[in-house]
């Protein structure tokens, strides 16, 4: 029964049954790559793979997880910035300050996952303060599959381009 007024502290191991098998140690087991990945000026598309991954005991097929799509999100959008930028190798950190992600259907074939960005936003902070960069903030629409999974995300780099 739905109750909202209950109080109540779970131990380490009162917690065990609730513990989702993929989130406390499944995903180790995900192996992803790019396939393919093609830069037009503001657009980039990918696909991707997953060689081999975790099976749900709840769900044995596979399922893009949103915490890989994530990942995958990251390394296409990181690269087309670099390539952007004329940069031939991942030497800096990137941070995702904003991301939304809306999924209408599950991405369910492990050999075809579509990842495609475009970049619409682009804005350059100077080195203030204690930052000695710059940080260079670039804003992506996301689509994954054919559109069934779409959003937004951020990320910034200490870059200056």
């Amino acid at each position: 029964m739905w109750d909202l007024t209950k109080d109540v502290v779970l131990s380490k191991e009162e917690l065990e049954p609730y513990h989702s098998p993929y989130i406390m140690g499944g995903h180790k087991d995900d192996v992803f790559q790019i396939d393919k990945l093609v830069v037009d000026g503001r657009r980039c598309r990918a696909k991707c793979s997953f060689p081999s991954y975790f099976t749900s005991p709840t769900d044995t097929s596979f399922h893009l997880s949103v915490q890989r799509s994530i990942d995958l999100v990251t390394q296409v959008a990181l690269t087309h910035a670099l390539v952007l930028n004329g940069i031939e190798k991942k030497e800096v950190e990137i941070w995702m300050p904003d991301i939304s992600l809306h999924l209408t259907r599950p991405q369910r074939d492990p050999n075809n996952i579509l990842i495609g960005v475009f970049l619409y936003g682009r804005t350059v902070v100077p080195p203030s303060g204690q930052r000695k960069t710059h940080r260079t903030f670039y804003s992506w629409r996301v689509e994954i599959g054919e559109g069934e999974w779409f959003g937004d995300v951020t990320y910034s780099l200490p870059i200056e381009g």
